[in-house]
């Protein structure tokens, strides 16, 4: 239980770093639209870093049984920022 309390607690705060840094960087930089694309790409190159760090740390349920959560960095980046980056994302990961 401890395992998956760890994984959600990296999960939420690698979410609130990623938004910190969107809203310090990303969005006071003037013409967004034009960055639209580096802006997908970094979505999917930090999801899939969150996806690889998750890949480290699974839990062992049995002695042949684990619990890989590296499928939730693909699924918050694909429903915070679209197909596009949830690509990037799992390309990484794989």
């Amino acid at each position: 239980m401890s395992q998956l309390l760890f994984k959600i607690t990296l999960i939420i705060s690698f979410m609130f770093a990623a938004s910190i840094v969107r809203e310090q960087i990303i969005y006071r930089v003037e013409g967004i639209n034009r960055y639209k694309m580096y802006r997908l790409i970094y979505y999917g190159c930090s999801y899939g870093l969150l996806g690889s760090i998750l890949m480290i740390y699974t839990i062992k349920i049995d002695s042949t049984i684990i619990l890989d959560l590296r499928f939730l960095a693909v699924t918050i980046v694909c429903l915070y920022a679209g197909m596009v980056p949830a690509i990037i994302a799992a390309c990484i990961i794989g």
